[in-house]
């Protein structure tokens, strides 16, 4: 997540003057310490990666202090793409299903726990879900689907979603004999 401050300074300061830029979380891009401009503003970008949480932010010139919050909430999915390792598996064997979790904007935050489920076309809810990873850096998240021994031949829908977002995705895998 990146997000940008920017920091109104008082005419007694002139252009050039330097700003230095302090948080709790995140770091700043490309630095911590900015000069101030012609229009009497001092901004830089305040990147915080994986952290989620409330930065108290401080942008010092002089011996002046301004301090202020900034809340870093986790960055949720509009899209979720989701992949089957293999479209066909018996009943007793297992596929890896790949959930993608995608952003208009920017990436999903890294960790975002992402929930499998599987559900047959005729029983309901059939299968296991085994070594469920939360999201990479990348957008992925992977989960070992089990159909199990009592899953009858047939569709199963396997959708993967976060939560609080409502957006998920599916694939279809064939269970046979």
């Amino acid at each position: 997540t990146l997000t940008s401050f920017t920091v109104e300074v008082s005419p007694q300061f002139p252009p050039g003057t330097m700003v230095e830029f302090t948080s709790t979380l995140g770091s700043f891009k490309p630095s911590a310490t900015v000069a101030i401009d012609v229009g009497q503003r001092a901004a830089v970008d305040l990147e915080s990666v994986s952290e989620i949480g409330t930065a108290q932010v401080t942008a010092k010139v002089s011996d002046f202090l301004v301090r202020t919050s900034i809340d870093f909430e986790r960055a949720l999915p509009n899209a979720i793409t989701v992949a089957a390792g293999s479209l066909t598996v018996t009943a007793t064997g297992q596929v890896t299903i790949t959930a993608t979790l995608l952003r208009d904007v920017g990436d999903v935050t890294e960790d975002t726990v992402v929930t499998f489920r599987a559900e047959h076309e005729d029983a309901g809810e059939v299968g296991t879900f085994q070594n469920v990873s939360r999201s990479t850096a990348s957008g992925t998240a992977t989960a070992t689907y089990l159909p199990g021994a009592s899953t009858p031949a047939g569709r199963v829908k396997i959708t993967a979603g976060t939560s609080p977002s409502s957006v998920t995705g599916s694939v279809d895998v064939e269970v046979t004999e």
